[in-house]
């Protein structure tokens, strides 16, 4: 197993790879998260088969700027363009493509970004084209729509890549009553064809 975990914030999927024997590239753009995930790789002895990147995944490979998330996640970012250039910090973006060529195919990829799951997906279009990999989102629809963005965007970028979506116990799930809820966590799998 190798897992691309995005978004890993405190790095517990990474945790549990590791943990059963696979390796694990936690991403997050918060210098806290990425040092709280060493703390707890250290702590679970599996430094070895995790590594950290601090970046910001999305559709380019580039800087992108970044909202500290506020009171209850200080030191959190999330991706926007509709705040003044004074409120944000450049953090250094890579899409999932980049990151297959860097360190290799992954099997698994969770995604956990805060309304920013369309622009990873972007990102991954060759990696999940050409790999396969088992998906792992949340998608926080009611924020992307806060923000006036369209979350049936990510919905649509899922099936495009020829994915079947699945609730978190196995369940299939579709588009209408993936959008029906403000956040949803689901699994997607790619169609056998």
């Amino acid at each position: 197993m190798v897992l691309f975990d995005v978004g890993a914030h405190f790095g517990i999927f990474s945790l549990a790879a590791a943990g059963f024997g696979g390796r694990a590239i936690a991403v997050d753009a918060s210098p806290a998260a990425a040092e709280m995930i060493g703390i707890q790789a250290s702590l679970n002895k599996c430094t070895d088969r995790v590594q950290i990147l601090r970046a910001a995944v999305s559709d380019a490979n580039s800087a992108i700027d970044m909202l500290d998330s506020g009171v209850f996640s200080d030191g959190y970012f999330k991706a926007t363009s509709r705040r003044a250039q004074s409120e944000l910090t450049q953090v250094q973006g890579i899409t999932i493509d980049q990151m297959a060529l860097q360190f290799g195919p992954p099997t698994h990829i969770k995604v956990d970004v805060e309304g920013h799951e369309a622009a990873v997906l972007r990102g991954a279009r060759g990696t999940l084209s050409r790999l396969s990999p088992i998906l792992f989102l949340e998608l926080h629809n009611e924020m992307v729509a806060g923000a006036g963005d369209n979350p049936y965007d990510t919905v649509n970028e899922i099936d495009k890549l020829g994915y079947d979506t699945f609730t978190v116990d196995g369940c299939p799930i579709d588009a209408s009553a993936i959008l029906a809820k403000p956040i949803i966590r689901i699994v997607a799998r790619r169609r056998m064809e």
